[in-house]
């Protein structure tokens, strides 16, 4: 509808309209091009439009939409409020025509505003079940804008009103009510329930250190045993306790002293090095005459720096006087070691051998040491006098040392 300069606009214009217009004119008032353009954008806004499956009817207090006929004459009705249905169409033509499905558009209006609503094709290649719908945001004010009965009618997708004539009454009966909107969001969910109450406290372990008490610990690495107690070990966790040493080769030992054994005695490549703490030490040394017919040797073992003692029942044993063969059983003596014994002077004994060349000796440790400042252990081997000589066995490991943490 083209807009109008000012001029004449006749009741015949307005006769079957109802709508929020100027004012009106009386016979030979002039009419403005405003109200003129306010009665074309009212009567655009307000013009009813087909959607698909829907026509529009005129009635006697405005417009409204009717459901149209089903293809095929059969004379079956689609539901009052065909937006929102499940439908199938076809986009295209020819070889590029797609067949799709999904949720029924349409037109939506309420006060001057208007939608027109394409339909939404649903993904039915996806697995699962899914809650699909189309919503548009609207606010409505049915502010009041002249006399007369005003009738709202909504259906899920549609708002519309109408308005009789001044101090007439609505319509027909009350219109078809429509199908139920889509279910809300699920809710939030609940706050946590209460904390339980906490159980009791089980017994205490073997050596649990709790509170209130005191509990000594031997010196070591601190750290969480497999009871789950506080411990220590004279090797940091995670590493090997136990330390072995064995001879590569044999060893010639022609160094002597009448009185006691001396630190040039010491066989260096048995050198075990001790953390603070405590150890199980264990070993054999086994020496081979060559020719000392008549002369005596020292076997021992030496603590070289550092603080340790003896801290439990310990012991060596000796082989004496000799035996011609490892394989031949020869008397031992059992020396015992006092508990509280201090190391700093080397544990040793003297083995005579009055036979020719081919005498075996050995020497067997048990020792339970308590190590306060770390300390270096190792064996030693040597002649009482300048006769002869003998060999320290290494080859087979039959001379060996080893240190375990208790």
């Amino acid at each position: 509808m083209a807009r109008q300069r000012p001029g004449r606009l006749g009741p015949e214009h307005l006769q079957h309209l109802n709508l929020n217009l100027p004012s009106k004119k009386r016979p030979g008032n002039p009419v403005l091009a405003s109200d003129w353009n306010m009665l074309v954008d009212a009567l655009a806004a307000r013009t009813p439009r087909p959607s698909a499956g829907m026509e529009i009817v005129s009635t006697s207090g405005g417009f409204s939409y009717r459901v149209r006929q089903t293809v095929g004459g059969t004379g079956a009705v689609l539901s009052d409020c065909p937006f929102g249905q499940i439908i199938r169409w076809t986009e295209g033509e020819g070889a590029e025509a797609v067949t799709k499905t999904g949720i029924r558009g349409g037109v939506v209006y309420a006060g001057d505003k208007v939608w027109n609503v394409p339909n939404k094709e649903l993904n039915l290649a996806a697995d699962g079940t899914f809650l699909v719908w189309l919503e548009i945001g609207v606010t409505a004010k049915l502010t009041a804008a002249g006399c007369g009965t005003i009738r709202v009618t909504y259906c899920p997708g549609s708002l519309s009103f109408e308005r009789g004539g001044s101090g007439g009454t609505s319509g027909g009966g009350e219109g078809t009510v429509g199908p139920a909107g889509p279910a809300g969001p699920k809710g939030d969910t609940g706050d946590t329930g209460a904390t339980g109450a906490t159980g009791a406290t089980g017994d205490s372990g073997p050596n649990a250190v709790t509170s209130g008490t005191t509990s000594n610990l031997l010196a070591g690495y601190l750290y969480v045993g497999a009871d789950g107690y506080l411990t220590t070990n004279p090797v940091p966790p995670g590493v090997p306790g136990e330390l072995l040493v064995t001879l590569a080769a044999n060893i010639n030992r022609t160094t002597n002293n009448s009185s006691a054994p001396t630190a040039g005695m010491d066989i260096e490549e048995t050198a075990l090095n001790l953390a603070a703490g405590n150890w199980l030490v264990t070993g054999v040394l086994h020496a081979d005459s060559a020719v000392y017919s008549g002369s005596s040797a020292w076997f021992g073992i030496r603590f070289e720096g550092g603080v340790a003692n003896i801290n439990a029942a310990s012991s060596y044993t000796k082989h004496v006087p000799y035996n011609s063969s490892p394989a031949q059983a020869a008397a031992t003596t059992t020396v015992s070691v006092a508990s509280g014994t201090d190391l700093t002077n080397p544990i040793y004994y003297s083995a005579y051998n009055a036979s020719s060349a081919g005498g075996h000796h050995t020497m067997e440790v048990e020792l339970y040491v308590h190590v306060v400042v770390a300390t270096s252990m190792k064996f030693l081997a040597g002649k009482v006098n300048s006769s002869g000589s003998f060999y320290v066995q290494g080859v087979l490991g039959e001379t060996w040392l080893k240190a375990t943490p208790v």
